[in-house]
């Protein structure tokens, strides 16, 4: 049985393209290799998500994460949460909304 999720435009928020400040854009990657727009995006059954674990979108298969981030695949996935969010995937809108409960508690960057 799946959970139903609340899709409250209102509380939208998804931090992965909504980022200020000096950690504008910041990802994450997973244990095969991918990168991800975020550490809730890691191991999930959502085929909205998974998606982006694409052979050609891995990171050892690219020159730069520009090419990634610019791939049909992320451009898709942006472009929906950014301008049509009751489409975008069910775990984003498990986790990106105002008031959820969820906070970064320390954000780290290395380059």
């Amino acid at each position: 049985m799946s959970k139903k999720i609340k899709r409250d435009l209102e509380n939208w928020y998804p931090i992965c393209i909504t980022r200020t400040g000096p950690t504008k854009k910041a990802y994450g990657h997973n244990v095969s290799g991918h990168l991800m727009p975020c550490c809730w995006c890691f191991k999930t059954n959502d085929p909205d998500i998974n998606v982006l674990n694409q052979e050609h979108l891995k990171i050892e298969n690219v020159d730069s994460i520009e090419e990634i981030v610019l791939s049909d695949e992320w451009l898709k996935f942006t472009n929906t949460l950014a301008n049509d969010p009751l489409n975008a995937p069910k775990t984003c809108w498990k986790y990106c909304g105002k008031g959820k409960g969820y906070a970064v508690k320390k954000h780290e960057t290395y380059e």
